[in-house]
Formats: structure tokens, sequence, C-alpha cells
């Protein structure tokens, strides 16, 4: 690393037709929503994945790690 960053970060901005823009103000295109089953097949293989993220609890300290 260089500079005055003290760790990874992302940069990203807007530009649009070459003048940079608010990304808070930009105006997005907006999106189809998901047909019923599409939307049911992305819950599906989703869910598995999002648990995987899931922070778990550390286990218990024993006695017998305490020695």
């Amino acid at each position: 690393m260089t500079g005055l960053a003290t760790g990874p970060h992302l940069h990203y901005e807007y530009l649009v037709d070459g003048v940079h823009k608010n990304p808070q103000t930009v105006q997005l295109p907006g999106a189809e929503p998901l047909r019923a089953q599409a939307l049911q097949k992305f819950r599906d293989q989703s869910t598995p994945l999002l648990g995987d993220l899931t922070p778990r609890q550390p286990a218990p300290m024993t006695a017998a790690a305490d020695r």
C-alpha cells in the first residue's frame, strides 16, 4: 500500500458525458422484478450461501481449556 490508506479500499465514481456526478444522487435505470419462478430459484440457491455468511458464536471455554 502507499499513501495514507490504512487498508484496502474501494474507489468508484460516476462520469456522465465526461462530467463527474454525485453517486448518491445519480438516477439509475430501474430493473424488471423477477417472476415468481425465477425468484423462488434465486431464494433456493442463495439461502444456503447466506447461511455460510452468518457469523458463528465461539465455542464456550471449558475448564480443561483453561489449564
